[in-house]
């Protein structure tokens, strides 16, 4: 039996789910280039463009859609999402540097009642992943103690 190390299965996943759309939508610019200009082509520079920012653009697509989507289920359940701590730059780097920064000088928390604020619960989108944080006290008692198993927590609190 072969086994697979977990490093050549998050290549070969992130080749087939990053790189093969990139490549087709290339080949099918390509083609349906040739088949409705006849013979005039594209460029190679610009499928070679498009084929790279196919992906991000698709992404951006569907975080704006997710976005929308989350809103609308909020006002349809008359609820209120969580207010979002937006950084300066891409993807919140400069609160993720923060917090690790915070995680290596001092205490885990240092730092979050900044952000918090005047709220209970606030979101971080990190690397466009949102990120729940809450400092209520009946929140964290129901996640660890009284509706445990109904909250992922990673391997360090499992029993």
């Amino acid at each position: 039996m072969v086994t697979v190390t977990p490093g050549v299965a998050f290549i070969f996943y992130h080749i087939t789910v990053l790189v093969i759309p990139s490549v087709f939508f290339g080949l099918l610019l390509q083609y349906s280039s040739d088949r409705m200009l006849g013979r005039y082509t594209l460029p190679t520079w610009f499928v070679t463009l498009a084929s790279t920012l196919f992906l991000p653009l698709v992404s951006t697509i569907r975080m704006i859609y997710k976005n929308l989507d989350d809103r609308r289920q909020a006002a349809k359940l008359g609820a209120r999402l969580a207010p979002r701590i937006d950084g300066k730059y891409i993807g919140n780097i400069d609160v993720l540097a923060t917090m690790r920064h915070l995680r290596d000088t001092g205490y885990i928390a240092d730092g979050f009642v900044d952000w918090v604020g005047g709220d209970s619960v606030v979101n971080i989108p990190i690397l466009w992943s949102d990120m729940i944080l809450t400092v209520w006290p009946e929140h964290l008692k129901t996640m660890l103690a009284t509706d445990f198993t109904n909250y992922a927590k990673g391997d360090d609190f499992l029993e």
